[in-house]
């Protein structure tokens, strides 16, 4: 007995077949997996030449039919394998590109986000993927290709900067980019610059006063 895709939803999948001749009934199985040693579970027993499995499809599922003729379950059919229907979408928080610029020992220390999209494998110091142009002001002072971080040895607290993702050997859309100041101020949230004032939760810089609770 050769089952057939009657219909298939995301909660649910309808399989048929074609009668056997002097079948008494038709007895179903199902499993998760289809591997020599899988134990099938009987879901089923009906005369009629359809049958409806109400398990979400976001997996697939192994189904098998044996006609019974006089009381005799006759051999199963071949495993049907159904396809994914449903799919989860995750739902994933829209972040920025979060480039901050830090003032550190040996000039300003840049750290920025990789975009999910951008991820193209991994390697043992972590994952790898698109490229990015470093630039300070409007000169590129890099081409970062196997990392989030950069530190320009020359930079100073004065200096902005931007972060352009490279594919294929060009700069990616404005949109893209990630810019932030090695000295931050109020209305900037979020960067770090060499001094950070009460008003600007969340930054930290060379002196932090004690009106700045949670801060070290």
């Amino acid at each position: 007995m050769e089952l057939r895709i009657k219909e298939l939803e995301e909660n649910y999948v309808t399989v048929t077949w074609d009668a056997a001749e002097n079948a008494d009934c038709y007895r179903i199985y199902w499993a998760d997996k289809d591997t020599p040693q899988m134990c099938y579970r009987l879901m089923a027993e009906t005369a009629e030449t359809e049958y409806t499995l109400h398990k979400a499809t976001h997996v697939p599922h192994y189904l098998k039919a044996a006609a019974v003729k006089g009381g005799v379950e006759q051999q199963a059919g071949p495993v049907l394998s159904t396809p994914v229907r449903k799919v989860f979408r995750e739902q994933l928080e829209k972040l920025g590109r979060g480039l901050v610029a830090v003032p550190a020992a040996d000039g300003i220390f840049l750290s920025w986000r990789m975009f999910r999209d951008e991820v193209s494998g991994y390697s043992e110091t972590g994952l790898t993927g698109t490229d990015y142009a470093v630039y300070r002001g409007e000169e590129r002072i890099a081409l970062v290709t196997d990392s989030t971080n950069y530190l320009d040895r020359d930079g100073k607290t004065t200096d902005r900067y931007r972060v352009v993702p490279v594919r294929g050997g060009a700069e990616a859309d404005a949109e893209e980019t990630g810019t932030a100041g090695a000295e931050a101020g109020a209305e900037e949230p979020g960067t770090a610059g060499a001094e950070a004032d009460a008003e600007e939760p969340g930054t930290a810089g060379a002196e932090v006063g004690a009106e700045e609770p949670g801060t070290a």
